[in-house]
């Protein structure tokens, strides 16, 4: 009875551990009295975040509305509170997808819009892909439509290592800028110079509908795209059924090199991809199948997470979720080495618990290998969830996507949906230094970048504000490296050191 009763005592206890949902720092609602729905978020340099989307409203926190739905800017300071906000668009509609950090301190905006007034100097037909590059404080220095007579829209893009852009676009168009639609909905990869101008663009898919929703650049110059087909033909091979995950590698051409798809029987729904330290991808969306690829479905859709290697060759897959739709959004790395999942959940059963109303924001933390470390829904008792995740140099995580809710976890609401923005505390693990271990000079750097650490540091990796690794240097033990060659801006240098420990700090190239 005792063995019985330590036994219990100690599953409690293991259970309570692994399982407390992360304690919320910071939250705010912004927007009007109309509708407000972000969708990205990133840190900026001062530690403050902007935060994409777009709103139909002229009151409240947004002014200068242009008719409509416009795309609709936030900058906020590192607590979370409101510094200025624009919103861009013309008399139709405009909706807001994406936006990065660009190198010179400014900022790229992508979507849709469907004006020829205003902001937007050009249409070609029905809804174009819109893109406005703007400064460090919101002003616009060029803007582009990209399309044909129907339908585009922006839902992911990068900064390349070029100084370019690359941008991913389902399109139903097969003239304007668009050459050889396959059939319905294709994928639109379109690269263009730092100007905005294409230098080329390339469409993939079959004879149904394909969605690209996302891509990063690879060590290679290439590209990964992720999306979801339910075609069975053209480019597709070996579909499962209804649709499927469907991810594409290019070489830096935008070549295919190779494609592959994932999932089961049901529908399956790609929305972000992110490359692995291991030079191989993890996945992140939903899915309805409990057969193929996919295992362990509690019911309804589940987050479904995906690890290939570089080859597009299926290593792990994990399901997440209840008895109800479950819908991951997006995915990025922990600071423990594993992954952060952002997305909304129905259910309060299975993984889920302590649901706060209609629907929540689902966040959960895994290990490298997907295993669930602690999950917590956020909310209150209308409709709130989390678009997207971004890690602070502080080592927490702060989500943006948009709430309904007035009580619960959420205060401030403007009315109807306002933009959500939350800050999560993050768990620092036992193996990570803190930035007094080592000490980096001279920041800002032109040169050589030099360490002073009494920790030998056996590898260094670089990456830009969008998480992209640009430099990456292995040795037995290292004191500098040259960046003569780095872009100017500002960078993440990871330091790793014996036993798996390492060091984050930012500096600055110029």
């Amino acid at each position: 009875m005792k063995t019985q009763l330590m036994s219990l005592v100690l599953f409690i206890y293991s259970f309570g551990l692994l399982g407390q949902p992360a304690n919320m720092l910071w939250q705010n609602s912004l927007g009007g009295s109309g509708n407000e729905y972000a969708y990205k978020i990133f840190q900026t340099p001062d530690n403050g975040f902007i935060v994409m989307g777009h709103s139909e409203s002229n009151d409240g926190d947004v002014s200068e509305n242009k008719g409509n739905m416009d795309y609709w800017l936030v900058k906020l300071n590192e607590a979370g509170e409101l510094e200025w906000e624009r919103s861009y668009g013309g008399s139709g509609y405009e909706f807001g997808y994406s936006v990065i950090n660009t190198i010179d301190g400014g900022y790229l905006l992508g979507g849709q819009s469907g004006s020829a007034d205003g902001d937007v100097s050009n249409n070609h037909g029905m809804n174009d892909a819109w893109v406005v590059k703007l400064d460090g404080v919101g002003n616009i220095q060029w803007e582009k439509s990209y399309g044909g007579s129907l339908n585009e829209y922006i839902t992911g893009m990068i900064e390349t290592t070029d100084g370019g852009f690359l941008f991913v676009a389902p399109t139903t168009s097969g003239d304007g800028d668009i050459t050889n639609n396959q059939g319905e909905l294709d994928y639109w990869i379109i690269k263009t110079d730092p100007q905005g101008t294409i230098e080329w663009q390339k469409t993939y898919g079959g004879s149904e509908s394909d969605y690209s929703q996302d891509v990063k650049q690879t060590a290679d110059g290439g590209y990964i795209v992720t999306g979801m087909s339910r075609s069975s033909d053209g480019d597709i091979t070996n579909p499962y059924g209804g649709y499927d995950y469907w991810v594409l590698k290019l070489d830096p051409m935008g070549n295919m090199e190779w494609q592959k798809n994932y999932g089961g029987s049901q529908d399956d729904f790609s929305l972000a991809i992110l490359v692995t330290d291991d030079n191989g991808y993890i996945i992140s969306g939903y899915s309805k199948s409990n057969n193929g690829d996919v295992s362990g479905n509690h019911g309804g859709n589940d987050y479904w997470i995906v690890k290939i290697d570089g080859s597009g060759n299926l290593q792990w897959q994990k399901s997440y979720g209840g008895s109800d739709d479950d819908l991951a959004s997006y995915i990025t790395k922990s600071n423990t080495g594993g992954y952060i999942i952002s997305g909304l959940t129905f259910s309060d059963d299975g993984d889920i618990t302590n649901n706060h109303g209609e629907r929540d924001a689902w966040i959960l933390e895994t290990d490298a290998s997907g295993n669930l470390i602690w999950q917590g829904c956020y909310g209150g008792s209308d409709i709130d969830l989390a678009n997207f995740v971004v890690p602070t140099l502080d080592g927490n995580y702060t989500f943006a996507g948009y709430s309904r809710s007035n009580d619960g976890d959420v205060s401030g609401n403007h009315g109807m949906h306002d933009f959500w923005v939350f800050k999560l505390e993050g768990t620092l693990s036992v193996d990570e230094y803190t930035a007094k271990n080592i000490i980096i000079y001279p920041n800002p750097v032109q040169g050589s970048l030099h360490f002073l650490s009494e920790i030998p540091i056996i590898e260094i990796s670089i990456s830009n504000l969008q998480g992209q690794e640009v430099y990456y240097k292995k040795n037995s033990r290292m004191s500098s490296v040259n960046l003569e060659n780095l872009s100017n801006g500002i960078y993440i240098l990871t330091a790793k050191l014996p036993e798996g420990k390492k060091i984050t700090q930012k500096f600055i190239k110029q």
